[in-house]
């Protein structure tokens, strides 16, 4: 990853108006992510998950598709439509995210305990 892309997705994220949106974010792209294992040499790997796996309740949706489609507007994230599910995909534009953007890094970091229990 260029630092250039690291800028630009750092610059991504600081741009979101609130905490709510920036947690929200977080969010996404902790569960975009399948967490690799270290002793085994395995590295964390993109994950495509359905549009409508990524909000726990209804109250978040209208927020989850609007934050969605900005991070899509800003090249961090990609949606393909399934077919054979009938549903919106989404999953992160690139490896090299998982690999060098810190920010994204540290909240896998924090959120391993849950996400590793989760998967």
């Amino acid at each position: 990853m260029t630092g250039g892309l690291r800028q630009w997705a750092d610059q991504t994220f600081n741009s979101l108006e609130d905490e709510f949106k920036k947690q929200l974010a977080s969010r996404i792209f902790s569960n975009l992510v399948y967490l690799g294992n270290e002793n085994e040499d395995l590295p964390d790997t993109r994950r495509r998950r359905t549009l409508k796996s990524l909000y726990p309740n209804e109250d978040e949706r209208e927020d989850m598709y609007k934050l969605v489609r900005r991070l899509v507007d800003a090249r961090l994230l990609v949606t393909s439509y399934d077919p054979s599910s009938n549903e919106v995909t989404v999953e992160i534009i690139h490896d090299a995210l998982l690999r060098e953007w810190g920010l994204l890094k540290w909240w896998l970091k924090r959120d391993e305990p849950f996400l590793r229990w989760h998967q």
